[in-house]
């Protein structure tokens, strides 16, 4: 630039005062050397003010085309062109948390009959201590249907079950070792961890009282449970109804008859095992006291038999017994042996009149106590005494040897005592005794 332009006065290059309304023709000359001087001016403009130096790159040359390119576009349409708006996309959350869940506890039918805060123990047999299994509410619920309580106790926080079993009859209390507020009580079926287990346990309570008041209505709970599980039981034993037939209700006892044909209790008998249909709920029970008095309620008739037990080694005797309700009342005799009874088995039999083997003894005793008058069963009895261990071992062996089914025979290994009765000895076996007592010079003939 020359000097001569530098002296220009600053007037010169002021934009002109427009009085009104303003022009495209009117507009500030933004080009002007003044803006240039400070770094004004917008970047179209300095963008022109390039072209008028007679920039003539490629890259200019190639931005001057498409401007006139879009320019061109937008006179065509009449109106500038304006950037697509973008989809409202929206996206459902895969979760709801206003959404309420129900959540069950298998407690809805049940009231809440006792709760305590306490804390609970189990007993680990593996290591012989007490594991604590949770603190909590202990709770006992009745069920509104069947009136059957339970005990439940949760963990705080986590809620988890801790015990969950039935307040049954045979539980029992038991105040723990050192301790006026726990209590221990053994359990057959907890279910708490979902099966079943037999587990024994201990709860502890702030107070004595607390505990107490545990112990009231625990006790209060069994004594109602029992009745109701009495009641299920019994209508367990029941058959399914069959339609169009009455139900009745049958009791078979069983008695011994002595020697007029009158009924004794059966105190011969420890045990006895009715076999029933099928059909019935509970098909095998049992009875441990005389007359073993078994009722039930049925709609049918069968066959059952009834197993007999006594004291005796192998001694049960099987009895098969006719059900019908042709009569309201009917008795089945059978005849049952018992082999080698023992001497207290004898004397309870005595009771109802004399054994096959006593009219034996009398007519031996009637006779001297003599067979065929070469030997004497009350000398042998006290010769036999006075052997040694050898010669009654020898004794024994033979006995085990000849003896036949009416020999009575009693061989008490535990307690090391062997009883036979002489009398029940065949008279081969006898003279084989009475020879060897002969030998040995304990008796003489």
């Amino acid at each position: 630039m020359s000097a001569e332009n530098d002296n220009k006065p600053v007037e010169e290059v002021k934009a002109p005062e427009v009085k009104g309304e303003e022009t495209q023709e009117t507009k500030p000359v933004t080009s002007s050397s003044v803006f240039s001087m400070f770094g004004g001016g917008a970047k179209k403009e300095k963008k022109d003010d390039d072209e008028d130096r007679g920039d003539n790159s490629g890259s200019a040359k190639a931005q001057r085309e498409a401007a006139a390119a879009a320019a061109a576009a937008s006179k065509e349409g009449g109106e500038e062109e304006q950037a697509p708006e973008s989809e409202d996309v929206h996206f459902e959350p895969v979760i709801h948390l206003t959404e309420k869940v129900e959540t069950k506890t298998n407690e809805e039918m049940e009231e809440q009959v006792f709760k305590m805060r306490a804390k609970l123990f189990k007993y680990v047999s593996d290591t012989r201590e007490w594991k604590e299994r949770g603190t909590g509410d202990v709770r006992l619920l009745k069920h509104r249907d069947n009136g059957k309580t339970r005990l439940v106790m949760r963990r705080d926080k986590t809620l988890k079950v801790c015990a969950n079993h039935y307040v049954v009859p045979e539980m029992k209390l038991s105040p723990n070792v050192g301790s006026d507020r726990s209590w221990v009580w053994n359990v057959v079926a907890d279910v708490s961890e979902g099966e079943p287990e037999a587990l024994t346990l201990a709860i502890r309570f702030a107070n004595s009282d607390n505990a107490n008041q545990f112990k009231d209505a625990f006790i209060k709970a069994q004594k109602e449970n029992e009745t109701l599980f009495k009641k299920a039981e019994e209508q367990a034993n029941k058959p399914a109804v069959n339609e169009g037939f009455p139900m009745k209700e049958w009791t078979v006892e069983v008695y011994i008859l002595d020697q007029d044909g009158k009924e004794k209790p059966a105190r011969c008998f420890t045990k006895a095992v009715y076999h029933l249909h099928p059909s019935f709920a509970n098909p095998v029970q049992t009875f441990m006291d005389p007359p073993f008095k078994c009722t039930n309620e049925g709609w049918g008739e069968f066959e059952m038999s009834i197993d007999l037990f006594t004291t005796e080694k192998g001694g049960k005797q099987t009895v098969i017994h006719d059900l019908n309700f042709a009569a309201a009342q009917y008795d089945n005799v059978h005849t049952v042996t018992f082999r080698n009874p023992s001497q207290a088995l004898q004397q309870i039999l005595r009771e109802t009149g004399p054994l096959p083997s006593d009219e034996e003894r009398k007519i031996k005793k009637a006779d001297g106590g003599k067979k065929k008058k070469t030997f004497d069963v009350e000398k042998m009895a006290d010769g036999l005494i006075k052997l040694g261990e050898d010669d009654l071992l020898q004794v024994i062996q033979l006995i085990h040897d000849h003896k036949d089914d009416s020999t009575y025979v009693q061989n008490n290994i535990d307690a090391g005592e062997f009883s036979v009765d002489l009398y029940t000895l065949p008279d081969s076996l006898l003279k084989m005794l009475w020879d060897l007592l002969l030998k040995q010079g304990v008796v003489v003939a």
